[in-house]
């Protein structure tokens, strides 16, 4: 098999999939005319589209739009290593908030930290720093957990240099559309949360800028992230050392 032409055609696939969702989604947001809230067409739409695919929707989605924008950051800590937490702590997902408390005295920062709940009924301890409102998807406090315990953590944790000029974002409903129409959840799927927030790749040696996205949970599988002012396709993922 000539592997880089394998190569050449996965990225050109890619970027005319990408080009394709933000058309999709940039066609909806034009329909809105820039307002500040969902339409009932909007709405309307993704329901007959989510029925047709027998996709379920759990989660509710907002009907507000705020305004957000691009932030040129500097990465402050990579989380690269476990470090072991010392004594181990109780992982119990009724009493969360008792866990947040014994886990900051040990974790720097943890209050600016946000814990992902839907994550925790999962059987997941995960945290995300929060920017205002917004949790940076890119930027968690990870426990490890072994039995009942958590036992260790690595932590990425970001400045905020600057931020650039704010825009009313897409519609998550616009964003979940465009992913259902390309066949990126598959039918008879459940979407668990649509959430508002920031990605990106983050590279510690030099200052970046992290975008703002609406993250897609459906069950089994990977979370999807949608650019939430241009409608494409971004990564969130954190590039590690392997452990």
């Amino acid at each position: 098999m000539d592997w880089s032409r394998a190569k050449t055609i996965l990225i050109i696939s890619f970027t005319l999939l990408n080009a394709l969702l933000g058309y999709q989604v940039w066609t909806t947001w034009n329909e809105q005319s820039k307002a500040s809230e969902v339409s009932v067409q909007t709405v309307e739409e993704l329901n007959q589209l989510l029925a047709a695919e027998k996709i379920t929707l759990s989660d509710t989605l907002p009907t507000e739009l705020p305004e957000i924008g691009y932030l040129r950051i500097t990465v402050t800590q990579r989380g690269n290593e476990w470090q072991t937490l010392r004594p181990r702590v109780d992982a119990v997902p009724d009493e969360a908030e008792n866990v947040t408390e014994a886990l900051e005295a040990q974790v720097e920062h943890l209050s600016e930290y946000e814990l992902d709940e839907g994550a925790v009924q999962r059987g997941e301890w995960i945290y995300y720093q929060l920017v205002g409102d917004y949790p940076v998807y890119a930027a968690p406090v990870e426990l490890k957990r072994e039995g009942n315990f958590l036992t260790a953590y690595r932590q990425v944790r970001i400045e905020v240099e600057s931020r650039e000029k704010e825009h009313v974002v897409i519609s998550p409903h616009a964003a979940l559309q465009s992913v259902v129409e390309a066949q990126l959840i598959p039918s008879g799927s459940t979407v668990q949360d649509v959430s508002l927030g920031y990605t990106g790749q983050l590279h510690a040696e030099e200052p970046q800028f992290i975008v703002p996205v609406w993250r897609i949970l459906a069950d089994g599988q990977a979370p999807l992230y949608v650019n939430a002012l241009t409608g494409g396709l971004e990564t969130g993922d954190w590039p590690r050392e392997q452990e």
